[in-house]
Order: structure tokens, then sequence, then C-alpha cells
């Protein structure tokens, strides 16, 4: 070690510091200048002040510890500029601000030198992280408490957004700490076809990470299937793989939707055998929704909308495709297929439990393709407002050739068909009574049925 900034040679200097027996009141002190040159009613220096501002300089400059080969990190040669490099160098490696974590999945401990003693606005901690998030998660700064992390957009914390080993960035925003780097900020590539699975009854959205059907760990299904969709859209497009969200057996009471931004395909699959026995069941909005410009399957399962106004399975938006297959459905407060706003709907073969508003319908543009060959089974007494509607240029298409079959059509009270505002039925000449319904298809505003 150096001596830096101390008298050096100077006649009667020590190297151990004498005591302080300086005695300090409530208010503070300061020196004052000899009336005269030769008056004697000055503050005098004594070598204890001295001493604690060398002492002072001396720490700030050492401050920093020692680099990773056990040197000074400010070169200890007595010049003028180390404490301007000792400041510099505290800004550079960012040490008040940095410790590592020492917490579990979904908790960051961090208790970095000096301690923090409050939480301000504007403040940022940075820690290498010991655990992998498995869902919303929180940060504890020198033992301050938890407080929730949130992602650039306010929202909890998704998944795989902070992995083991990777530097994490924080700031305080007031209320909760913001994660500034990370997954978030990362889109996946698909480089395979990709399952995740999801288990009413076993999985969990936070202590899994929906890549297997049974508990191993951290890996295990996901609790809900909006969970996993929200997983499969942390990958961008592929125009090679897509991702299965793989559906146990249970009632889902959720409303699942993909984001509008562009994603992966996904193919929702739940029993073939049995499709009833997974069933989303929506008391508030569409059961599921498709929103442009991504597309989606929907297959082997049943659905539910109750609500007024309400889809069992929609395809919202230009570039938003929706396929079915193998599908069932419950109450329709609203419709039970919708194309709506540009999107686009392929059924492939359904059964009918429950009521519904309007069975097949588009509106601003939306399209409804029947599949070729396939079946429609009313399987119970329902009552209908339309069965197939068409507004503001919605089309339904029936294929020309293996035009598709109603199983018991005597089981549907209400309208054939509805069509206004320009909209359009292509039933390819099956006529007018094609569609179930015990009285007549009407037509408004320049709607076309043929």
């Amino acid at each position: 070690m150096v001596d830096i900034i101390g008298p050096a040679n100077a006649p009667n200097s020590v190297t151990s510091r004498p005591d302080d027996t300086r005695t300090f009141g409530s208010l503070d002190s300061w020196f004052k200048d000899c009336t005269s040159a030769t008056a004697n009613d000055g503050t005098k220096l004594t070598a204890a002040f001295m001493n604690a501002v060398a002492g002072l300089f001396r720490s700030a400059i050492r401050g920093n510890g020692l680099t990773a080969l056990s040197a000074p990190v400010v070169a200890e040669d007595n010049s003028d500029d180390m404490l301007l490099h000792a400041m510099q160098q505290m800004v550079q490696r960012g040490q008040p601000k940095y410790g590592d974590d020492t917490g579990s999945a979904n908790h960051v401990v961090v208790a970095p030198t000096p301690a923090a003693i409050e939480l301000k606005k504007g403040m940022e901690v940075i820690t290498k992280l010991a655990a992998t998030n498995l869902g919303p998660g929180d940060l504890n700064l020198s033992g301050l408490g938890p407080v929730a992390i949130k992602r650039l957009d306010g929202t909890d914390l998704q998944a795989n957004d902070l992995l083991i080993g990777q530097i994490g960035r924080f700031v305080f925003d007031g209320i909760f700490w913001q994660l500034t780097n990370g997954q978030q900020n990362v889109i996946k590539v698909l480089t395979a076809n990709t399952t995740f699975y999801v288990d009413a009854s076993l999985g969990s959205d936070t202590l899994y990470d929906g890549t297997a059907a049974v508990v191993s760990g951290v890996h295990g299904p996901f609790r809900t299937i909006q969970r996993a969709v929200n997983e499969a859209f942390k990958f961008g497009p592929s125009a090679a793989y897509i991702i299965t969200v793989k559906v146990a057996d249970g009632t889902y009471a959720e409303s699942v939707a993909t984001p509008t931004i562009p994603g992966p395909a996904i193919v929702v699959d739940g029993n073939s055998g049995t499709p009833s026995n997974v069933h989303i069941n929506s008391s508030t909005s569409n059961a599921f929704s498709v929103n442009g410009p991504n597309t989606a399957t929907l297959k082997n399962l049943k659905w539910s909308a109750t609500a007024l106004n309400t889809a069992g399975a929609a395809a919202n938006g230009a570039g938003a495709n929706l396929f079915t297959a193998n599908t069932e459905s419950g109450t329709c407060g609203g419709w039970c297929f919708l194309g709506n706003g540009g999107g686009a709907v392929s059924i492939g073969a359904h059964k009918f439990n429950a009521n519904v508003a309007f069975a097949f319908a588009c509106y601003r543009n939306g399209t409804i393709n029947l599949g070729t060959g396939i079946s429609f089974t009313i399987a119970a007494a329902i009552t209908v407002s339309a069965f197939a509607a068409v507004v503001s240029g919605g089309q339904i298409e029936v294929p020309a050739t293996g035009t598709p079959t109603f199983v018991n059509p005597g089981n549907v009270t209400g309208a054939k068909y509805l069509g206004s505002l320009n909209g359009v039925i292509n039933a390819q000449g099956a006529g007018v009574n094609y569609f179930p319904g015990n009285s007549a298809g009407s037509l408004s505003s320049g709607a076309q049925y043929g």
C-alpha cells in the first residue's frame, strides 16, 4: 500500500493515526482567520482535523476495493487526479447498486454495500439472478421488504422473464420494480414443433413451466389455457413449426384470446374421444378468440359463452384465421361461430348442445367456410334468433361439393338465416331451406342468398 494524501516525510509525522480528542457538539463548527497577522485569535488547525480530512480522502480513493488481481482500482500515486478517478470508477463499476441475488424462484433478494436505507423513485439495482422465475415475482432490497416486479408494459412477470445466471436490471418507479432487461425483450424462435400442457386439476400458472403433463420439479402443466397461449406468443411467427396446447379433461372457466401481435400458429387440443370432457366455459366474454394477424385451431373440445353478445369461437380482425374440428358447444349468449372484422373461420364437425343466438355469424367482412363432407349435429332442442347470419359484408360459404349435412335439424326453433347490409350467404344452390330452423330466413339492405 502506498502512503497517499498524507504528511509523507514531513518532520515529526507518524505512521499510526493518533487518537482524536476533539469533542463535537450539536452545532456545526467553522474555522476563522486571525484578525491580523500578529493576532492569535483565529482557529488553530489540529492534527486530528487534518488526519480526519486525509482519512476521508483515502476512504474515497480506496473505497472501490481491489481488482480481480488484488490491485487497487485507482493507482495510488499521489497524483492530483486520484479522487476524480475514484469517483469515475465508482460510477463505472456500479458498486453501490450491485449485489448477488440470494433469493429463490419468483423472489429476488439483493443486499448491496452500502445497504439501501429506503426505496426512492429512480434507484437502480443490478444483480446476478439466482433462479429462473416461474411467474409473477418480487424484489427485496436490503431487507426493506418484497416489492412486486413488473414488465415494461406494467404487467406481471411471465415465466422465464428472469433466467438463472442472467444479469437483471431493475428500476424502482415509486410503486414497483420495473424489469428493464430480460427475456421480455427477446422474441424467441421456434426450432421445432412445441407442446405446452394444461391441467385444471394439478397444474399451476406460477409453479410450473408448462413443458410436461406430469409434475417433476419446475416442469409440469399450466393451470389455464390462457397461460399457455401467453407462453406460446413469446415466440415469433414460424413458417415451419407450430405450438400445440394439450389440454387435460376439466372445466376451464376463462376467456382465452391470442394477442394482436403476430405469433406462431397454435393448436388447442382436448379429448378426441369425448370432446365435452374439455370445456372452456366463459361467463364474461368470448370463450376463445383468435385476433389478427394470427392463426389458431380448436379441436376435440367444448365451449360455452353465456353472457349476452359473446361468442364461443371467434376470429377477430384482418388476418385472423380460426379452424375447428370435432368440437361441441353449450349455451352461447351471442354467436357459436363468429367471423368479425375480416376474420375467417373454417368449421369442421360440430355438435350443438344448447341454445345459441346465432350458430354461424359474420360481421364487417368476416367470413365463415363450412368444411367439406362433415356433419353438424343438433343434439338437443335449441332455440336460435337465426341459425346463420351475415351483416355488413359478412359472408358464409357452403362448399359446392361435399355439402355438409345437419343431423336432427328439426331440433332447431327459430329463423333459418338472416342477412342485411350487403351480407352474402352462398349456399351453392342448396336452397333456402338448407340451414335448420322452423321459420323462413330474411334478407334486407342488399343482402343476398344463393
